[in-house]
Parts: C-alpha cells; sequence; structure tokens
C-alpha cells in the first residue's frame, strides 16, 4: 500500500511540476519566439530564428532549474533546435509524441531515450511535448523539454521510507 500511495505522490508532484512548465513554455514562446512579423518555425534556418530559438531556450534552462534540455519542431515535425549536442538538426524526431502533440494540441508526456538519459547524465528524465501556439492560436511548432524528476523521486522514497519505519512500529 506504501509503494500505491508514494506512487500516487509522485506522480501528483510530477502533474504539478510539468504544468507549471508547460506554462512557462507558452510564455517565453510567446515573448521570445511568436512577436515577429517573419514566423520563426517556417523560416527557421534564418540567422534572426535561430537567436530567437537560442534565446528561448536559454531562457527555458535558466527559468527552472530541472529542465535540462530544450528541442523545437516544426509542424511537420521536423527538429529544427536542439540543446542537445547528439542531435541532427533537420530530422524527423523518432518519438511518436511530436506527432501526437501536433494532431491533438495537447500535452504528451514520454521517458527520455537511452541517448538522451546517456548525454545527459541523469536517468530521471522525462520529455514532455509542449505545442507552441501562434498568434491566432494555431499551432506552430512544438517545444520538447527534458524535465529531471530526480528531486520527485528522493521525496517520494523517504516517504515510503517513513511509512515503512510507522507501519512497523506500530
Amino acid at each position: 500500500i506504501s509503494y500505491i500511495f508514494t506512487k500516487s505522490i509522485e506522480q501528483f508532484i510530477i502533474d504539478q511540476k510539468t504544468d507549471i512548465i508547460s506554462s512557462l513554455v507558452a510564455q517565453q514562446a510567446n515573448r521570445h519566439i511568436n512577436g515577429s512579423s517573419v514566423p520563426a518555425f517556417h523560416t527557421w534556418e534564418t540567422p534572426e530564428s535561430r537567436k530567437k530559438f537560442q534565446d528561448f531556450s536559454d531562457e527555458i534552462l535558466h527559468s527552472f532549474s530541472s529542465i535540462v534540455a530544450v528541442q523545437l519542431h516544426s509542424t511537420d515535425g521536423m527538429l529544427i533546435w536542439s540543446s542537445l549536442q547528439s542531435e541532427k538538426i533537420g530530422t524527423s524526431p523518432e518519438a511518436e509524441e511530436v506527432a501526437e502533440t501536433l494532431t491533438t494540441g495537447k500535452i504528451s508526456r514520454s521517458s527520455a531515450s537511452a541517448k538522451t538519459i546517456s548525454e545527459l547524465g541523469v536517468s530521471t528524465l522525462v520529455g514532455m511535448y509542449v505545442p507552441i501556439l501562434g498568434e491566432n492560436g494555431d499551432i506552430v511548432g512544438v517545444a520538447e523539454t527534458y524535465v529531471n524528476t530526480g528531486d520527485v523521486a528522493v521525496f517520494t522514497r523517504n516517504i515510503q521510507a517513513v511509512l515503512w519505519v510507522g507501519a512497523s512500529l506500530a
């Protein structure tokens, strides 16, 4: 029972954290990417668009300490920006979550790939795929962020230990 209880708490905390992060992503996308007459996701290879993506990525990575990587995808799913060194810009992702987010307009989550875990050196990663909306409310791209949930895992393990000790003393 303690395992189920702590897993429920862990999922609740991760849900709360990802809600905050998705809101941050939307706000910073409006601030850094959407506010120009030139649509950055359509002109992603230009220096002006690359600068916007860099500013967006820097802001996200410095605003929330548990975000450890940022990637951006165009509406056809192509990877157009990444803070990960191992990713090849201009390729289509292997993850189905990008297509799902583009189709549904909803945030999706997944575990990080072994390649991403290896590059970042963090095993407790959750990938979040957040739709980026244009000024008309249409989807102009997808932000893929990797969130380190290690602090949540430690917290829930501590709760579980307290429950076990309490149960053994009762």
